[in-house]
């Protein structure tokens, strides 16, 4: 009995020592979870769309540059056209007009002419829009001849009135009155060639006074511009080149 006590005496004494080999704790083996922190996003980088640059608009002409048709061509495709006159009048002294066109086939029109079948003059681009015109003889006076003209406006052809009414122009006279027309080109105003008419009188065969209208071809239309009026001596032969525009047609080809 005492023995065993004494065995238990040095166990209990060697523990309190420290001495040999302690069992060492079991230690936590676990990894911890790793702390997760709040995420701040990303500021989102919006590209704006790259800008386009806005062209220059060029120059654009006020008219149209076009090349003026030759004479015959009243369609404007280079080729001369065909141009007959009826037999005998529709009614109210209209005569109908039939232009057979080399491009766009046949176009029929009218004009008026109350005296006697009218006859072609010719066709020549008068405004020089690229489209020629038609002109007619309508009618004569002792000394004085009558004309009309027929436009090709938008596929068809119409009679070319000033006021209402068709347009009668008047080319010739005597020697103390005269009546005359001419195709201008007027460039500053970039409106083409303008219809400029002449009609003039001397009363005393010393002076010369004359109106001069300007006109600017619209459509089926001719419409007033300008007027201005003139007076000059009349030379003694009477052979005054001022004269000249008051008794001609100056217009392309055409002759009176």
């Amino acid at each position: 009995m005492a023995a065993a006590l004494a065995v238990l005496a040095v166990l209990a004494v060697s523990s309190c020592s420290g001495g040999g080999n302690p069992v060492a704790a079991p230690q936590d083996t676990t990894t911890p979870a790793p702390t997760v922190l709040p995420t701040t996003p990303a500021p989102v980088t919006t590209t704006p769309p790259a800008r386009t640059a806005t062209p220059t608009p060029s120059a654009v002409p006020t008219r149209p540059v076009k090349v003026p048709a030759t004479d015959g061509d009243v369609d404007g495709d280079g080729k001369r056209d065909q141009v007959t006159i009826a037999t005998a009048p529709n009614g109210d002294g209209i005569w109908g007009v039939t232009i057979k066109l080399s491009a766009l086939g046949t176009r029929r029109g009218q004009v008026h002419a109350e005296s006697e079948r009218p006859r072609l003059v010719g066709v020549v681009d008068a405004d020089g829009d690229g489209f020629g015109e038609v002109f007619l003889a309508i009618g004569q006076g002792a000394s004085t001849a009558f004309w009309g003209v027929l436009r090709f406006v938008d596929g068809v052809v119409r009679e070319v009135t000033l006021s209402g009414q068709p347009l009668q122009l008047a080319i010739g006279g005597s020697v103390n009155h005269g009546d005359g027309f001419a195709c201008r080109e007027e460039v500053k105003a970039n409106r083409g060639r303008e219809l400029v008419v002449y009609s003039g009188d001397t009363f005393d065969g010393v002076t010369w006074e004359g109106t001069v209208k300007t006109y600017t071809w619209s459509r089926g239309t001719v419409v007033g511009l300008r007027e201005r009026t003139e007076t000059f001596p009349v030379g003694a032969a009477g052979d005054d080149p001022r004269l000249r525009p008051y008794y001609d047609a100056d217009c392309g080809s055409l002759a009176a």
